[in-house]
């Protein structure tokens, strides 16, 4: 990690600095539930719609954190800190920007810069592989490229990076010209450009151009000869920039002469430079081939030797596979990351395990392969390694690899996969979230079918990967401004209440359902800070309502004074309810004839805020009932 003075910092983003320290920063955090070392951290208190950094200043202070950037308008009592920083801005989210921008402008390596309407994970994952031989590669990790991403990502930029590979996506108009101050990057890709995202923006034209606004720094400019808009939009706007492409026509800088589809892999005839070769992708989906054939493009373009990279090529796999989560043998949970093995990459996945873990109440291990081209010596690697394995609460370590095995002594290590399988009983693993994190040469797939609970022929299986599309189609038929709300209740019909919420929460939407106060609760205590609708309060339940922040439906003047009493007696204002109408569904709601007496009633109760108002439909789903459903 990089490492800056609170006094440079406070420069960068021409924050005011309070308080002294002679100590260097070289963490950033957003999120108190990932902070596991106060050495060196910075705590970024984002303000977002449904939380606000703020609130979380004086439980981490009292667990050592020391440097806080803070925004003017929130009033902190800096005499209540009194051995602690703060480098006060107007905005923290653009203050983090700035820092990261200053840190950028201290980097002199390649970065790549991807943007597009889909692909911009894959093809960032892709073409790490296919580079990681040749550079020590940083890269954004996983999906990280919002306005809070891409300058965290940046952040993971150090000293030993021979090449950075940041991607970037926006999904309102001018939030490109930010994400490009902070990347400057010195190559551009540009992966496709689809409909996603498309509600906040005019046109598609407006949206190119808005993507485009990444690329002005760049020199070089990858894409795909198919994208004839995006091409015919670069030229124009940048017609000194160089454009590299692929495609069948052989003007292309690689040049696709042939692909054959046979037991289920594609195999190519290609021609980089002059310089023909031969390869295979073990896929043939259209959008696989054309995700693939632009991180080979680029990776060329690089400098990759086409001979090593038609290895790599050939070896590629379905990026689904990060942190898939499992069922284990034993009551144990696998989360299998088993495509590749970088410091940044393990960072994230022991955060994931300890959130999973703790969620399920095991304790945590961890089975690691060798890692390559980190970019340190192995003293150093291996110091790194044990610092966050220590940090971040595993219990349980294993080593797979040569480099592991004469760290470790032979203690819980080995020097092959072969030789751990030879060696392990599944009696050996009870009750533990085991992260299996490897690189590919290792085939820790093996490793995760011996771990993995075997099923039964009929499976339930949940994609996510699916849910996401599916809300951000819904999302393009509605307004901008138009808010959603998930129900997840009766543990998301079957489905799992707390991995469906996260991944909701991920997705930004507003507001998730529950039956019950006890699912809210248990949401709560898992980490989801949504705001939860409860659609069957219950009077006892009041208390630890407020207490987890669990907003009521209200449906009878019985429940209404007794949220408002219970809302009295602890001393709190603004408290949001919701309100239910019946009109014609004749189960729960306040009738027409109560509207007066209810509105009078809230009047009084003026603690009480009213978030929403709505009713239950009788009949929508039958259009012989058309006519009664319009007049609800």
């Amino acid at each position: 990690m990089p490492q800056y003075s609170p006094q440079q910092l406070a420069s960068a983003c021409n924050g005011t600095l309070i308080g002294q320290s002679n100590g260097l920063l070289s963490e950033l955090y957003y999120d108190s539930r990932k902070m596991f070392s106060a050495q060196g951290a910075l705590f970024i208190a984002i303000r977002g719609a449904n939380h606000n950094g703020h609130h979380y200043i004086s439980a981490l202070y009292n667990k050592g954190v020391l440097a806080f950037m803070v925004e003017t308008n929130q009033h902190i009592t800096y005499s209540n800190y009194p051995d602690a920083l703060f480098i006060e801005v107007p905005n923290c989210l653009d203050g983090l920007q700035q820092i990261a921008a200053y840190h950028r402008q201290n980097i002199n390596v390649p970065v790549i810069a991807i943007t597009g309407s889909n692909g911009k994970t894959i093809v960032k994952e892709w073409l790490t592989r296919l580079c990681e031989t040749s550079f020590t590669t940083t890269r954004s990790p996983r999906s990280y490229n919002s306005q809070l991403g891409v300058p965290l990502s940046l952040w993971l930029i150090n000293a030993k990076t021979e090449l950075a590979i940041i991607e970037a996506g926006i999904s309102q108009p001018s939030e490109m010209k930010r994400l490009a101050t902070c990347i400057q990057p010195t190559i551009g890709i540009f992966t496709n450009l689809g409909s996603a995202h498309q509600e906040n923006f005019a046109s598609t034209h407006q949206k190119l151009n808005e993507k485009l606004d990444l690329f002005e720094s760049t020199q070089t400019i990858i894409t795909s000869a198919d994208n004839k808009v995006v091409i015919e939009a670069i030229q124009k706007r940048y017609p000194n920039k160089t454009i590299i492409t692929f495609g069948n026509d052989s003007s292309n800088n690689l040049h696709l002469n042939s692909q054959q589809i046979k037991d289920g892999q594609t195999t190519f005839s290609l021609t980089w430079l002059g310089t023909p070769f031969e390869t295979t992708l073990p896929f043939t989906d259209k959008i696989s081939i054309e995700n693939a054939l632009l991180a080979l493009t680029s990776s060329l373009f690089l400098g990759v030797n086409p001979v090593q990279a038609r290895l790599i090529f050939a070896d590629l796999q379905p990026i689904a596979m990060r942190l898939e989560q499992k069922e284990g043998i034993n009551n144990c949970l696998l989360i299998d990351d088993t495509y590749n093995s970088d410091l940044t990459g393990l960072a994230i996945a022991l955060d994931y395990l300890n959130q999973m873990g703790a969620h399920r109440g095991l304790s945590k291990t961890l089975i690691l392969s060798d890692i390559f081209q980190s970019g340190f010596d192995d003293k150093e690697l291996f110091s790194k390694m044990n610092k966050l394995i220590l940090e971040k609460g595993v219990e349980r370590f294993i080593g797979i690899g040569t480099s592991l095995y004469a760290w470790k002594n032979g203690v819980d290590a080995f020097k092959t996969t072969e030789d751990f399988l030879r060696s392990t009983k599944l009696s050996d693993f009870n009750n533990e979230a085991i992260l299996l994190k490897g690189s590919r040469s290792f085939s820790f797939e093996r490793i995760s079918e011996l771990l993995e609970k075997q099923r039964h022929k009929t499976v339930m299986e949940i994609n996510l990967n699916a849910l996401a599309n599916n809300l951000t189609y819904y999302r393009s038929l509605l307004n901008k401004d138009t808010k959603i709300l998930a129900m997840v209740k009766a543990f998301s019909y079957g489905s799992g209440s707390f991995e469906i919420a996260n991944l909701l929460q991920h997705q930004k939407i507003d507001y998730l359902g529950v039956a019950f106060a006890d699912e809210g609760i248990e949401l709560r205590e898992a980490g989801i800070s949504l705001p939860i609708i409860v659609m069957n309060p219950e009077i006892s339940s009041f208390s630890r309502m407020l207490q987890y922040e669990l907003e009521p439906e209200i449906y009878s003047f019985e429940i209404l004074k007794a949220f408002n009493l219970a809302v009295e007696r602890q001393g709190l204002n603004e408290v949001p309810i919701h309100l239910k109408i019946d009109t014609g569904m004749n189960r729960l709601g306040f009738l027409e004839n109560q509207i007066n007496e209810l509105i009078s009633l809230l009047h009084t109760h003026n603690k009480l805020k009213v978030s929403s108002v709505f009713s239950h439909l009788a009949g929508s789903d039958d259009a012989q009932h058309d006519t009664f459903t319009l007049q609800q």
